[in-house]
């Protein structure tokens, strides 16, 4: 009786851990997602204006809307909220939040804010590099990210995952610690 008692104690000790783990991960993958996703929308944006395909103001904040809505793959629950857009000072600012659910049921909150000014930023632009994960030739998930900061690594929803490796074969480690440098593509290496 003793041992049972035990072992079930370990056993909700095991799934609390568990839990608190993908709570904090999840957060931070949205976290991470929300905050790269507005400054890709407003690098692109920046970028159509100095092209000069968009005419007017309502144009841009609505390219900007979408480039943010369609760099946030995760489901959640997504608000977006244009603070200051003005096309003579040139000053724009963003703020985005997204609502989720927590592994436990319980809602989730990550909010992400940029304000720049058009003429500087562009100047300052930094080099954006595309992230893709593969797996079994499929495309899985696509990310594009500013030259110097960390991989994102999505996680894998089946049980025959073992591990990302790049395209001459060799396993990747410590992926979430790895500076964007360049374009690259990683595949899934899948077991039984």
């Amino acid at each position: 009786m003793k041992n049972t008692i035990y072992g079930i104690t370990l056993g909700v000790i095991a799934l609390l851990v568990i839990t608190i783990t993908l709570t904090v991960t999840n957060r931070n993958i949205r976290q991470n997602e929300i905050a790269h996703s507005i400054e890709a929308a407003i690098e692109q944006s920046v970028d159509t204006v100095n092209g000069e395909n968009i005419q007017n103001q309502q144009e841009f904040l609505a390219d900007v809307t979408q480039g943010i809505l369609m760099g946030i793959q995760s489901n959640g629950e997504v608000t977006l909220c244009i603070a200051k857009a003005d096309q003579n000072t040139g000053i724009l600012s963003v703020k985005a939040e997204e609502k989720f659910y927590h592994p436990n049921g319980q809602q989730g909150q990550v909010s992400a804010a940029k304000t720049v000014v058009l003429e500087q930023y562009a100047k300052e632009l930094k080099k954006t590099f595309t992230i893709c994960y593969r797996i079994g030739g499929e495309l899985y998930k696509t990310y594009r990210l500013q030259e110097g900061s960390h991989l994102l690594v999505p996680t894998i929803p089946t049980e025959t995952f073992h591990y990302w490796m790049e395209e001459d074969g060799k396993p990747c480690t410590n992926m979430e610690n790895q500076k964007v440098t360049e374009d690259r593509v990683f595949y899934a290496m899948m077991g039984e």
